[in-house]
Protein backbone atom coordinates (compact mmCIF):
# COMPACT_ATOMS: atom_id res chain seq x y z
CA UNK A 1 0.00 0.00 0.00
CA UNK A 2 2.90 2.61 0.74
CA UNK A 3 4.22 1.93 -2.40
CA UNK A 4 0.87 3.10 -4.22
CA UNK A 5 0.79 6.15 -2.12
CA UNK A 6 3.86 7.32 -3.50
CA UNK A 7 2.87 6.78 -6.33
CA UNK A 8 -0.14 8.87 -5.69
CA UNK A 9 1.67 11.68 -4.38
CA UNK A 10 4.06 11.50 -7.22
CA UNK A 11 0.65 12.36 -9.58
CA UNK A 12 -1.25 14.84 -7.02
CA UNK A 13 1.91 16.99 -7.30
CA UNK A 14 0.95 17.97 -11.15
CA UNK A 15 -2.69 18.99 -9.50
CA UNK A 16 -1.53 21.68 -7.02
CA UNK A 17 -2.27 24.77 -8.77
CA UNK A 18 -5.98 25.30 -10.04
CA UNK A 19 -4.20 26.02 -12.87
CA UNK A 20 -2.57 22.19 -13.16
CA UNK A 21 0.99 23.23 -14.11
CA UNK A 22 2.83 19.76 -15.28
CA UNK A 23 5.92 20.66 -16.23
CA UNK A 24 7.25 17.66 -13.74
CA UNK A 25 4.98 15.38 -15.21
CA UNK A 26 6.88 14.05 -17.79
CA UNK A 27 9.25 12.94 -14.93
CA UNK A 28 6.75 10.99 -12.58
CA UNK A 29 7.15 7.49 -13.54
CA UNK A 30 11.14 7.86 -13.25
CA UNK A 31 10.43 9.70 -10.26
CA UNK A 32 8.44 6.59 -8.93
CA UNK A 33 10.92 3.96 -10.35
CA UNK A 34 13.87 5.98 -8.43
CA UNK A 35 11.96 6.10 -5.42
CA UNK A 36 11.83 2.21 -5.31
CA UNK A 37 15.38 1.42 -6.10
CA UNK A 38 16.62 3.48 -3.51
CA UNK A 39 17.31 6.49 -4.95
CA UNK A 40 16.77 8.49 -2.15
CA UNK A 41 19.17 8.09 0.52
CA UNK A 42 19.85 9.94 3.92
CA UNK A 43 21.61 13.07 4.21
CA UNK A 44 22.11 15.86 6.91
CA UNK A 45 18.76 17.57 7.68
CA UNK A 46 18.41 21.59 7.39
CA UNK A 47 18.24 21.53 10.69
CA UNK A 48 21.74 19.63 11.06
CA UNK A 49 22.88 22.06 8.65
CA UNK A 50 22.43 25.56 10.06
CA UNK A 51 23.04 23.54 13.72
CA UNK A 52 26.59 22.72 12.82
CA UNK A 53 27.24 25.27 10.17
CA UNK A 54 28.01 23.21 7.72
CA UNK A 55 28.44 24.67 4.26
CA UNK A 56 25.95 24.29 1.40
CA UNK A 57 26.92 23.82 -1.73
CA UNK A 58 26.95 26.48 -3.90
CA UNK A 59 24.63 25.99 -7.04
CA UNK A 60 24.73 28.49 -9.96
CA UNK A 61 21.62 30.56 -10.66
CA UNK A 62 20.83 28.25 -13.74
CA UNK A 63 20.67 25.09 -11.41
CA UNK A 64 17.95 27.10 -9.32
CA UNK A 65 15.82 28.14 -12.58
CA UNK A 66 14.57 24.63 -13.28
CA UNK A 67 12.59 24.03 -9.95
CA UNK A 68 12.12 27.77 -9.33
CA UNK A 69 10.20 27.34 -12.61
CA UNK A 70 8.64 24.40 -12.12
CA UNK A 71 7.02 25.58 -8.40
CA UNK A 72 6.06 28.64 -9.56
CA UNK A 73 4.05 26.46 -12.41
CA UNK A 74 2.30 24.93 -9.58
CA UNK A 75 0.99 27.91 -6.95
CA UNK A 76 0.12 30.13 -9.54
CA UNK A 77 -3.30 29.18 -10.51
CA UNK A 78 -6.90 30.26 -10.62
CA UNK A 79 -6.66 31.25 -6.88
CA UNK A 80 -5.71 34.62 -8.24
CA UNK A 81 -9.08 35.44 -9.62
CA UNK A 82 -10.36 35.72 -6.25
CA UNK A 83 -7.59 37.69 -4.64
CA UNK A 84 -9.33 41.17 -5.62
CA UNK A 85 -12.18 40.07 -3.55
CA UNK A 86 -9.91 38.64 -0.40
CA UNK A 87 -8.21 42.37 -0.48
CA UNK A 88 -11.69 44.46 -0.45
CA UNK A 89 -12.19 42.16 2.89
CA UNK A 90 -9.38 43.02 4.87
CA UNK A 91 -8.12 46.38 3.31
CA UNK A 92 -5.02 47.53 1.39
CA UNK A 93 -3.06 47.54 3.95
CA UNK A 94 -4.54 44.58 5.79
CA UNK A 95 -4.04 42.42 2.76
CA UNK A 96 -0.64 43.09 2.35
CA UNK A 97 0.05 41.87 6.25
CA UNK A 98 -1.95 38.89 5.38
CA UNK A 99 -0.39 37.91 1.84
CA UNK A 100 2.78 38.03 3.86
CA UNK A 101 1.79 36.42 6.97
CA UNK A 102 0.71 33.34 4.56
CA UNK A 103 3.54 33.24 1.97
CA UNK A 104 6.10 33.04 5.61
CA UNK A 105 3.65 30.49 6.74
CA UNK A 106 3.62 28.49 3.35
CA UNK A 107 7.78 28.42 3.52
CA UNK A 108 7.90 27.39 7.08
CA UNK A 109 5.41 24.16 5.91
CA UNK A 110 7.89 24.03 3.33
CA UNK A 111 10.78 23.75 5.84
CA UNK A 112 9.14 21.39 8.18
CA UNK A 113 8.49 18.84 5.45
CA UNK A 114 11.52 18.76 3.92
CA UNK A 115 13.24 18.32 7.08
CA UNK A 116 10.56 15.89 8.33
CA UNK A 117 10.90 13.88 5.00
CA UNK A 118 14.94 13.80 5.57
CA UNK A 119 14.85 12.58 8.99
CA UNK A 120 12.76 9.81 7.90
CA UNK A 121 14.17 9.63 4.33
CA UNK A 122 10.94 10.08 2.47
CA UNK A 123 9.61 12.01 -0.33
CA UNK A 124 6.09 11.62 -0.58
CA UNK A 125 3.34 12.86 1.38
CA UNK A 126 1.84 9.69 2.54
CA UNK A 127 4.88 7.82 2.97
CA UNK A 128 6.06 10.58 5.22
CA UNK A 129 2.73 10.06 7.07
CA UNK A 130 3.32 6.11 7.51
CA UNK A 131 6.55 7.06 8.71
CA UNK A 132 5.89 9.55 11.49
CA UNK A 133 2.38 8.64 12.36
CA UNK A 134 1.35 5.19 11.53
CA UNK A 135 -0.43 3.48 8.52
CA UNK A 136 -3.75 5.32 9.83
CA UNK A 137 -2.66 8.79 9.42
CA UNK A 138 -1.12 7.83 6.26
CA UNK A 139 -4.81 6.52 4.67
CA UNK A 140 -5.77 10.20 6.31
CA UNK A 141 -3.54 11.89 4.67
CA UNK A 142 -4.68 10.58 1.30
CA UNK A 143 -8.35 11.01 1.99
CA UNK A 144 -7.40 14.69 2.65
CA UNK A 145 -5.84 14.89 -0.78
CA UNK A 146 -8.20 13.38 -2.47
CA UNK A 147 -11.12 15.69 -0.95
CA UNK A 148 -8.33 18.65 -1.60
CA UNK A 149 -8.75 17.76 -5.66
CA UNK A 150 -12.28 17.87 -5.46
CA UNK A 151 -12.81 21.13 -4.24
CA UNK A 152 -10.01 22.78 -6.58
CA UNK A 153 -11.91 20.58 -9.56
CA UNK A 154 -15.57 21.58 -8.29
CA UNK A 155 -13.61 25.47 -8.84
CA UNK A 156 -12.45 24.91 -11.98
CA UNK A 157 -15.64 24.18 -13.42
CA UNK A 158 -17.57 27.15 -11.60
CA UNK A 159 -14.65 28.91 -13.42
CA UNK A 160 -15.59 27.95 -16.94
CA UNK A 161 -19.63 28.00 -16.15
CA UNK A 162 -18.58 31.70 -15.31
CA UNK A 163 -16.59 32.39 -18.07
CA UNK A 164 -19.03 30.90 -21.16
CA UNK A 165 -22.40 32.49 -19.07
CA UNK A 166 -20.65 35.71 -19.52
CA UNK A 167 -19.77 35.55 -22.67
CA UNK A 168 -22.47 33.71 -24.02
CA UNK A 169 -24.74 36.73 -22.46
CA UNK A 170 -22.52 38.76 -23.96
CA UNK A 171 -24.25 38.33 -27.87
CA UNK A 172 -27.42 36.65 -26.66
CA UNK A 173 -29.56 38.27 -24.47
CA UNK A 174 -32.20 36.31 -22.22
CA UNK A 175 -34.76 38.82 -22.76
CA UNK A 176 -37.24 37.90 -25.05
CA UNK A 177 -35.97 34.79 -25.87
CA UNK A 178 -38.52 31.28 -25.66
CA UNK A 179 -38.27 29.80 -22.60
CA UNK A 180 -36.81 26.51 -24.38
CA UNK A 181 -33.80 28.64 -25.87
CA UNK A 182 -33.37 31.18 -22.41
CA UNK A 183 -32.96 27.92 -20.54
CA UNK A 184 -29.61 27.06 -22.46
CA UNK A 185 -27.99 30.41 -20.57
CA UNK A 186 -28.19 28.63 -17.06
CA UNK A 187 -24.93 27.87 -16.13
CA UNK A 188 -25.57 24.12 -15.48
CA UNK A 189 -26.39 23.45 -18.62
CA UNK A 190 -23.71 25.62 -20.35
CA UNK A 191 -21.23 23.67 -17.98
CA UNK A 192 -22.78 20.45 -19.44
CA UNK A 193 -21.86 21.84 -22.64
CA UNK A 194 -18.28 21.49 -21.60
CA UNK A 195 -18.53 17.97 -20.34
CA UNK A 196 -17.95 16.80 -23.61
CA UNK A 197 -14.66 17.83 -24.22
CA UNK A 198 -13.53 17.06 -20.56
CA UNK A 199 -14.83 13.73 -20.72
CA UNK A 200 -13.16 12.02 -23.47
CA UNK A 201 -9.96 13.83 -22.28
CA UNK A 202 -10.49 12.71 -18.61
CA UNK A 203 -10.69 9.03 -20.03
CA UNK A 204 -7.15 9.01 -21.56
CA UNK A 205 -4.82 6.29 -20.42
CA UNK A 206 -1.82 8.77 -19.01
CA UNK A 207 -1.37 12.37 -19.03
CA UNK A 208 1.85 12.77 -21.14
CA UNK A 209 -0.97 13.80 -24.11
CA UNK A 210 -1.86 17.02 -21.89
CA UNK A 211 1.50 18.06 -21.03
CA UNK A 212 1.32 20.81 -23.48
CA UNK A 213 -1.17 22.85 -21.71
CA UNK A 214 1.20 23.26 -18.84
CA UNK A 215 2.27 26.47 -20.91
CA UNK A 216 -1.32 27.31 -22.15
CA UNK A 217 -2.36 27.52 -18.61
CA UNK A 218 -0.46 30.55 -17.67
CA UNK A 219 -1.34 32.55 -20.69
CA UNK A 220 -4.69 33.79 -19.63
CA UNK A 221 -3.60 34.60 -15.83
CA UNK A 222 -0.55 36.99 -17.63
CA UNK A 223 -2.86 38.50 -19.98
CA UNK A 224 -5.28 38.88 -16.68
CA UNK A 225 -2.09 40.85 -14.48
CA UNK A 226 -1.98 43.26 -18.04
CA UNK A 227 -5.60 43.72 -18.35
CA UNK A 228 -6.25 44.78 -14.72
CA UNK A 229 -3.56 47.29 -15.12
CA UNK A 230 -4.94 48.75 -18.53
CA UNK A 231 -8.72 48.88 -16.65
CA UNK A 232 -7.32 50.59 -13.79
CA UNK A 233 -5.66 53.38 -16.10
CA UNK A 234 -8.80 53.46 -18.43
CA UNK A 235 -11.26 53.46 -15.54
CA UNK A 236 -8.85 56.22 -13.27
CA UNK A 237 -8.85 58.53 -16.52
CA UNK A 238 -12.52 58.44 -16.79
CA UNK A 239 -13.05 58.56 -13.03
CA UNK A 240 -15.74 56.06 -13.11
CA UNK A 241 -13.87 54.24 -9.86
CA UNK A 242 -16.90 53.86 -7.78
CA UNK A 243 -16.26 54.15 -3.79
CA UNK A 244 -12.74 54.34 -2.16
CA UNK A 245 -9.68 51.79 -1.41
CA UNK A 246 -9.99 50.94 2.93
CA UNK A 247 -6.51 50.15 4.11
CA UNK A 248 -8.23 48.22 6.86
CA UNK A 249 -11.28 46.08 7.00
CA UNK A 250 -13.70 44.37 9.34
CA UNK A 251 -11.92 41.59 11.64
CA UNK A 252 -14.20 39.16 10.25
CA UNK A 253 -13.10 40.11 7.36
CA UNK A 254 -9.28 38.39 7.60
CA UNK A 255 -11.40 34.64 8.12
CA UNK A 256 -12.87 35.52 4.36
CA UNK A 257 -9.52 36.50 2.70
CA UNK A 258 -7.48 34.12 4.31
CA UNK A 259 -8.73 30.61 2.90
CA UNK A 260 -8.61 32.25 -0.32
CA UNK A 261 -5.29 33.46 0.10
CA UNK A 262 -4.27 30.07 1.61
CA UNK A 263 -5.52 28.05 -1.55
CA UNK A 264 -3.81 30.60 -3.68
CA UNK A 265 0.10 29.44 -2.15
CA UNK A 266 -0.85 25.37 -1.52
CA UNK A 267 1.75 23.96 -3.15
CA UNK A 268 2.93 21.76 -0.43
CA UNK A 269 2.06 18.23 -2.35
CA UNK A 270 3.95 19.27 -4.93
CA UNK A 271 7.79 19.86 -3.65
CA UNK A 272 9.01 16.29 -3.18
CA UNK A 273 8.39 15.77 -6.63
CA UNK A 274 10.30 18.75 -7.68
CA UNK A 275 12.64 18.14 -5.03
CA UNK A 276 13.40 14.58 -5.92
CA UNK A 277 14.35 14.96 -9.06
CA UNK A 278 17.05 17.45 -8.28
CA UNK A 279 18.18 15.02 -5.96
CA UNK A 280 18.73 12.31 -8.55
CA UNK A 281 20.20 14.32 -10.97
CA UNK A 282 22.29 16.69 -8.80
CA UNK A 283 22.46 15.46 -5.45
CA UNK A 284 20.96 18.28 -3.89
CA UNK A 285 20.23 18.73 -0.43
CA UNK A 286 16.88 20.12 1.94
CA UNK A 287 18.72 23.43 2.03
CA UNK A 288 18.81 23.36 -1.65
CA UNK A 289 14.91 23.18 -2.29
CA UNK A 290 14.18 25.49 0.69
CA UNK A 291 15.61 27.96 -1.57
CA UNK A 292 13.51 26.99 -4.12
CA UNK A 293 10.80 27.09 -2.08
CA UNK A 294 11.61 30.72 -0.74
CA UNK A 295 12.13 32.22 -4.24
CA UNK A 296 9.11 30.40 -5.97
CA UNK A 297 7.03 32.03 -3.06
CA UNK A 298 8.17 35.53 -3.29
CA UNK A 299 7.87 35.37 -7.10
CA UNK A 300 4.05 34.01 -6.46
CA UNK A 301 3.43 37.04 -3.69
CA UNK A 302 4.78 39.68 -6.31
CA UNK A 303 2.08 38.67 -8.96
CA UNK A 304 -0.62 38.15 -6.34
CA UNK A 305 -0.26 41.91 -4.90
CA UNK A 306 -0.72 42.88 -8.19
CA UNK A 307 -3.61 41.41 -8.82
CA UNK A 308 -5.33 42.04 -5.53
CA UNK A 309 -4.45 45.25 -5.22
CA UNK A 310 -5.12 46.32 -9.22
CA UNK A 311 -8.25 44.69 -8.39
CA UNK A 312 -9.14 46.47 -5.67
CA UNK A 313 -8.39 50.07 -6.77
CA UNK A 314 -10.25 49.12 -9.98
CA UNK A 315 -13.49 47.59 -8.03
CA UNK A 316 -12.76 48.99 -4.68
CA UNK A 317 -16.21 48.38 -3.37
CA UNK A 318 -17.48 45.67 -5.93
CA UNK A 319 -14.87 43.67 -6.66
CA UNK A 320 -16.53 39.79 -7.09
CA UNK A 321 -15.23 36.32 -6.18
CA UNK A 322 -14.62 35.63 -9.42
CA UNK A 323 -12.78 38.73 -11.18
CA UNK A 324 -13.50 38.43 -14.52
CA UNK A 325 -17.32 39.00 -13.67
CA UNK A 326 -16.66 42.41 -12.69
CA UNK A 327 -15.14 43.50 -16.49
CA UNK A 328 -17.78 44.04 -19.00
CA UNK A 329 -18.11 43.60 -22.45
CA UNK A 330 -14.99 44.22 -25.27
CA UNK A 331 -12.82 42.17 -27.25
CA UNK A 332 -10.58 42.16 -24.52
CA UNK A 333 -12.61 40.69 -22.38
CA UNK A 334 -14.33 37.89 -24.85
CA UNK A 335 -10.42 36.93 -25.42
CA UNK A 336 -9.96 36.76 -21.48
CA UNK A 337 -13.03 34.28 -21.04
CA UNK A 338 -12.52 32.37 -23.84
CA UNK A 339 -8.76 31.96 -23.18
CA UNK A 340 -8.99 30.67 -19.20
CA UNK A 341 -12.45 28.66 -19.57
CA UNK A 342 -10.06 26.78 -22.36
CA UNK A 343 -7.43 26.59 -20.22
CA UNK A 344 -9.59 25.20 -17.34
CA UNK A 345 -11.12 22.42 -19.58
CA UNK A 346 -7.61 21.80 -20.50
CA UNK A 347 -6.94 21.76 -17.28
CA UNK A 348 -9.26 19.59 -15.59
CA UNK A 349 -8.39 16.63 -16.88
CA UNK A 350 -5.00 16.68 -15.62
CA UNK A 351 -6.43 16.74 -12.23
CA UNK A 352 -8.55 14.07 -12.66
CA UNK A 353 -5.21 11.61 -13.27
CA UNK A 354 -3.81 11.47 -9.88
CA UNK A 355 -7.49 12.22 -7.88
CA UNK A 356 -8.56 8.84 -9.86
CA UNK A 357 -5.15 6.99 -8.88
CA UNK A 358 -5.55 8.13 -5.49
CA UNK A 359 -8.73 7.00 -4.95
CA UNK A 360 -7.66 3.55 -6.44
CA UNK A 361 -4.79 3.11 -4.09
CA UNK A 362 -6.75 3.82 -0.95
CA UNK A 363 -9.59 1.43 -2.21
CA UNK A 364 -7.64 -1.08 -3.98
CA UNK A 365 -4.09 -1.33 -2.75
CA UNK A 366 -3.18 -4.48 -3.19
CA UNK A 367 -5.10 -5.02 -7.19
CA UNK A 368 -3.16 -3.90 -10.75
CA UNK A 369 -4.17 -1.37 -12.35
CA UNK A 370 -7.05 -1.74 -14.36
CA UNK A 371 -8.04 0.96 -17.10
CA UNK A 372 -12.03 0.29 -16.56
CA UNK A 373 -11.84 0.72 -12.75
CA UNK A 374 -10.11 3.72 -13.38
CA UNK A 375 -12.69 4.94 -16.21
CA UNK A 376 -15.47 4.22 -13.74
CA UNK A 377 -13.81 6.68 -10.93
CA UNK A 378 -13.33 9.01 -13.54
CA UNK A 379 -17.18 9.45 -14.21
CA UNK A 380 -17.72 9.36 -10.60
CA UNK A 381 -14.78 11.85 -10.11
CA UNK A 382 -16.53 13.83 -13.02
CA UNK A 383 -20.21 13.23 -11.79
CA UNK A 384 -19.50 14.56 -8.15
CA UNK A 385 -17.35 17.60 -9.00
CA UNK A 386 -19.89 18.63 -11.56
CA UNK A 387 -22.96 18.63 -8.82
CA UNK A 388 -20.52 20.68 -6.23
CA UNK A 389 -20.33 23.33 -8.51
CA UNK A 390 -24.24 23.00 -9.40
CA UNK A 391 -24.97 23.29 -6.02
CA UNK A 392 -22.19 25.81 -4.99
CA UNK A 393 -22.02 28.05 -7.46
CA UNK A 394 -20.42 30.66 -5.91
CA UNK A 395 -16.33 30.50 -6.61
CA UNK A 396 -15.12 32.47 -3.38
CA UNK A 397 -17.14 30.07 -1.34
CA UNK A 398 -15.59 26.96 -3.06
CA UNK A 399 -11.96 28.67 -2.76
CA UNK A 400 -13.34 29.49 1.43
CA UNK A 401 -13.96 25.78 1.94
CA UNK A 402 -11.08 24.45 0.37
CA UNK A 403 -8.65 26.65 1.74
CA UNK A 404 -9.56 26.87 5.30
CA UNK A 405 -10.34 23.16 5.64
CA UNK A 406 -8.41 20.78 2.88
CA UNK A 407 -5.31 23.35 2.34
CA UNK A 408 -4.91 24.34 5.54
CA UNK A 409 -4.70 20.56 6.96
CA UNK A 410 -1.85 19.88 4.24
CA UNK A 411 -0.12 23.07 4.81
CA UNK A 412 -0.41 24.26 8.24
CA UNK A 413 -1.54 20.67 10.80
CA UNK A 414 0.31 17.71 8.89
CA UNK A 415 3.62 19.08 8.52
CA UNK A 416 3.93 20.62 11.94
CA UNK A 417 2.68 16.58 13.61
CA UNK A 418 5.19 14.98 10.93
CA UNK A 419 8.54 16.83 12.41
CA UNK A 420 6.96 16.56 15.93
CA UNK A 421 7.19 12.59 15.74
CA UNK A 422 10.27 12.62 13.41
CA UNK A 423 12.68 14.90 15.69
CA UNK A 424 13.94 13.08 18.34
CA UNK A 425 15.47 16.14 20.17
CA UNK A 426 14.07 17.65 22.86
CA UNK A 427 11.14 20.43 22.56
CA UNK A 428 13.41 23.35 24.04
CA UNK A 429 16.46 22.79 22.38
CA UNK A 430 14.45 22.46 18.96
CA UNK A 431 13.52 25.51 17.01
CA UNK A 432 11.43 24.15 14.73
CA UNK A 433 10.23 22.10 17.24
CA UNK A 434 8.57 25.91 17.98
CA UNK A 435 7.82 26.48 14.70
CA UNK A 436 5.66 23.25 14.47
CA UNK A 437 3.27 24.23 17.50
CA UNK A 438 3.00 28.07 16.46
CA UNK A 439 2.42 26.63 13.38
CA UNK A 440 -0.33 24.16 14.27
CA UNK A 441 -1.91 26.22 16.77
CA UNK A 442 -2.27 29.40 14.90
CA UNK A 443 -3.13 27.43 11.43
CA UNK A 444 -6.18 25.16 13.00
CA UNK A 445 -7.91 27.88 14.74
CA UNK A 446 -7.80 30.35 11.61
CA UNK A 447 -8.52 27.25 9.53
CA UNK A 448 -11.62 26.29 11.93
CA UNK A 449 -12.58 29.71 11.87
CA UNK A 450 -12.59 30.71 8.43
CA UNK A 451 -14.32 27.54 7.69
CA UNK A 452 -17.09 28.64 10.05
CA UNK A 453 -17.75 31.99 8.48
CA UNK A 454 -17.68 30.59 5.18
CA UNK A 455 -19.91 27.63 5.84
CA UNK A 456 -22.25 30.22 7.64
CA UNK A 457 -22.70 32.59 5.32
CA UNK A 458 -23.21 29.99 2.55
CA UNK A 459 -26.19 28.08 4.78
CA UNK A 460 -27.64 31.86 5.19
CA UNK A 461 -28.22 31.30 1.25
CA UNK A 462 -25.84 34.38 1.10
CA UNK A 463 -22.82 34.31 -0.85
CA UNK A 464 -19.64 36.01 1.44
CA UNK A 465 -20.51 39.70 1.37
CA UNK A 466 -17.86 42.39 -0.83
CA UNK A 467 -17.90 44.83 1.74
CA UNK A 468 -18.64 45.09 5.84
Amino acid sequence: MESKFSNIHQHMATAESSSVSVNTSSETAGLIANEETGLLSASSSIRDEENNGAKATKYSWRTYMGPIVNLVNVIVGVGILGLPFAFTQVGLIGAILLLATVAVGTVASFKLLLSAGDLVNEVSYPSIAQATLGRVASVFTTIIIILDSFGSLSAFLVIVADSTNQFVRQYVPESGLPYSLAVLLDKSVLLSFSLVIIIPLSLLKNMNALAFSSFLSLLPLIYLLVLEVVFYGIKSSAKTIVGSVSLFGPPWGAFVALPIMVFAFSSQLAVFPIYAEQRAQRGVGPSFMLTVGRVSVLICAVCYLWAGLFGQLTFPSSAAGNIMINYGRGVAIDILLVSMAASVVLGYPLMVFPCREAIDGLIFPRRSESYVRLAVTTMIIITCTYAIATLIPSFSTILGLSGSITKTILAYVLPPLFYWRASETPFKSDPLKWLSACLLVLGSLAGALSAYITIADFASGKDVPVNA
